[in-house]
This record gives C-alpha cells, sequence and structure tokens, in this order.
C-alpha cells in the first residue's frame, strides 16, 4: 500500500513550493508543431474567448476563439479513478499541464485537422 501511495503521489504534479519555482509557459500552435494535436499528444483543456467580437457580422465566430492544450497524464484516472474523477482533476494533477501549455487559434486548427484528415482519407483511398 505504501508503495501504491509512492506511485500516486510520483504521477501527480508538482508540489505548491516546486510549482512556485516553475512559471507556466505558453507556446503557440503553428504548422511546425500540429502533429502534437494529431497524435493526441497534447489535449483541449481550455477554450477563451477573444475580444467581444463574437457579436460582429464581420467577424467570423471561431476567429475569436482561442484553444489551450497541455499534455495530460491519464495513468493516475486509469490507476485509481476515484482520485481524479473529472477532467479538471485530471487537468491538475498533469504535471505538464502545471507548467507547459500550447496556445492556438481554434478556427485555424480545426483547419489543419480537417487537411491533415482529408490528406489521410485521400492516401486511403489510394
Amino acid at each position: 500500500q505504501q508503495q501504491q501511495q509512492q506511485q500516486k503521489q510520483q504521477l501527480r504534479r508538482p508540489n505548491p513550493q516546486q510549482l512556485q519555482q516553475q512559471r507556466l509557459q505558453y507556446k503557440r500552435i503553428d504548422e511546425s508543431n500540429i502533429d502534437l494535436i494529431i497524435t493526441g499528444s497534447i489535449h483541449l483543456v481550455d477554450i477563451h474567448v477573444i475580444g467581444n467580437n463574437l457579436h460582429e457580422e464581420d467577424v467570423a465566430v471561431h476567429d475569436s476563439i482561442e484553444g489551450e492544450f497541455c499534455r495530460l497524464n491519464f495513468a493516475l484516472h486509469k490507476q485509481d479513478p476515484s482520485s481524479v474523477p473529472m477532467f479538471r482533476d485530471i487537468v491538475r494533477e498533469s504535471p505538464q499541464c502545471s507548467t507547459h501549455r500550447w496556445k492556438g487559434n481554434l478556427g485555424t486548427i480545426v483547419r489543419w485537422v480537417k487537411e491533415y484528415d482529408d490528406a489521410q482519407q485521400q492516401q486511403q483511398q489510394q
């Protein structure tokens, strides 16, 4: 049981003192790292509306929305689902979500992923 507790602690995020020493760093999602999303290496964990453009006719709604992504550690949930029962708990307990996140325009990201899917589908048909 003590070994299980140690394993759980290793899977959880750093303690508050460690977090104070590490600052959350953001990277922009672009065409050079979109594969992180396509391969499922990082996951959408938050959505932000930029400005107050959602009601303006000349602005596409998806251009006003930014997605925030990070690497989630699902191992803790798989090991003990009751310790992290909700998605927000997994985000909170994932060490890399506390230090490294990616941001990007959600409309652009969706377009890139659709382009990838279309290319994959065309390859399968050949």
